[in-house]
């Protein structure tokens, strides 16, 4: 499961969710030109992309946008 846990009704439960991880202290920092990151209560970026992850490093974002390039060319 990792850092996210269930929601019996996301679309119902998402605000209440989401309030509910931002009164514990957990806050979103978004840099200019970065994904956002989840901030937990002691400062420390939540690394929530490794839930269920198969490689032990994130790709960046210019590695992603040319995997998916190929990956949609041979596609097509």
């Amino acid at each position: 499961m990792g850092f996210w846990p269930e929601i019996d009704d996301p679309h119902q439960d998402l605000r209440a969710y989401i309030d509910r991880i931002r009164s514990s202290g957990y806050s979103v920092r978004h840099d200019q030109g970065s994904d956002p990151d989840l901030i937990d209560p002691g400062g420390n970026a939540v690394e929530t992309w490794r839930q269920d992850y198969p490689y032990d490093q994130r790709m960046t974002r210019a590695q992603y946008d040319v995997e998916k390039y190929q990956l949609q060319i041979e596609l097509l």
